[in-house]
């Protein structure tokens, strides 16, 4: 545990002290537009963390309570911190070296037209230049991800322990899975209507740190 708790430190101070690759503001002239308005932020931080993180663990221990499997509660939430660790390192090493400018980019760094600059706050610039991959797509998507294999395995169990039928288990899975894949999905839309991201990009941290989450549950 204490490797994981160093490795999401290290990525947190990382992306407090380093700065993103300076992309050029002009390479986006003929390109996908920055000059959006900034919209409300739906998905806040606060958010994110109750259903990708804090929502999985409750129904971790939930689970593993009601199913006498308490011995599998340890190994879910190791491998869920582990997937929370993963996904936050990559995502603060993707939006470092990839530097890509967000939709509402002039808007949020107080761009003048006349300097043809920024000239807002340090820290509202720097987030203006973390559009790609979308932390808070993927981190629905290997949390949630993670959860869905996790009750998978959980019901595969419990069915095979009281031999229920394969067709009710698949169904059920079908609802569990639906159900994960429909909240992450909403998470890149809201973030994409909200011009913070990009549609591709926002999908492509989805799906890249959804496989993220599924190594971690079948490991």
């Amino acid at each position: 545990m204490l490797p994981l708790v160093a490795m999401i430190a290290g990525a947190q101070y990382a992306d407090y002290s380093i700065d993103p690759y300076q992309r050029n503001e002009f390479d986006y002239k003929d390109g996908p537009s920055i000059s959006f308005p900034l919209k409300p932020e739906i998905v806040t931080t606060t958010r994110l963390l109750l259903a990708a993180w804090i929502m999985p663990t409750l129904i971790i221990v939930t689970v593993t309570r009601f199913t006498n499997t308490r011995r599998h509660a340890f190994h879910a939430l190791f491998g869920l911190t582990e997937s929370a660790a993963l996904s936050y390192t990559m995502v603060v090493i993707g939006k470092k070296c990839a530097g890509s400018l967000r939709p509402c980019f002039k808007a949020m760094c107080g761009w003048d037209e006349n300097l043809q600059a920024c000239m807002g706050d340090y820290f509202a610039i720097r987030d203006a230049r973390q559009s790609f991959p979308s932390g808070h797509a993927g981190a629905a998507a290997a949390g949630l991800g993670f959860l869905a294999l996790f009750l998978n395995r959980e019901l595969c169990a419990w069915a095979s322990r009281n031999r229920v039928p394969h067709s009710f288990v698949r169904y059920v899975w079908q609802c569990v899975w639906g159900w994960q894949c429909a909240e992450a999905h909403a998470g890149c839309i809201v973030r994409v209507l909200c011009r913070f991201y990009r549609a591709v990009r926002s999908w492509a941290g989805h799906v890249s740190l959804c496989g993220n989450g599924a190594v971690q549950c079948l490991m």
